[in-house]
C-alpha cells in the first residue's frame, strides 16, 4: 500500500499482485484485511513497531537463529525434556 500512496484498504480492490487470483485477493480484503478487529490490531502492532526504545525505533527482530541451532533447540525440547 505504501508503494502507490494508498491508506486505505478498500482502495487495494482488484489491485493484487499477479500470483494470488483477483478474487480471492478482494474476498481476503472484505472478510479480514477491512474488519474493525483486524484495523485495531493493525494499529496496534503498526504503533508497537514505532515504539521507541532507548531513542531507538525496535526493530522487533529478536535474535538470528540458524536452522540447525533451531532444529537442536526443538529436538532438545520435545524429546529430552
Amino acid at each position: 500500500m505504501s508503494k502507490e500512496n494508498i491508506t486505505n484498504i478498500i482502495d487495494c480492490l482488484d489491485k493484487g499482485p499477479a500470483w494470488i487470483n483477483n478474487d480471492d485477493w478482494n474476498q481476503m480484503i472484505k472478510d479480514v484485511w477491512s474488519t474493525p478487529k483486524f484495523q485495531r490490531r493493525f494499529e496496534s502492532a503498526r504503533r508497537n513497531r514505532l515504539t521507541k526504545t532507548n531513542d531507538k525505533i525496535s526493530t522487533h527482530s529478536g535474535e538470528t537463529v540458524s536452522f540447525a541451532l533451531y532444529q537442536a533447540n526443538m529436538v532438545r525440547i520435545f524429546f529430552y525434556a
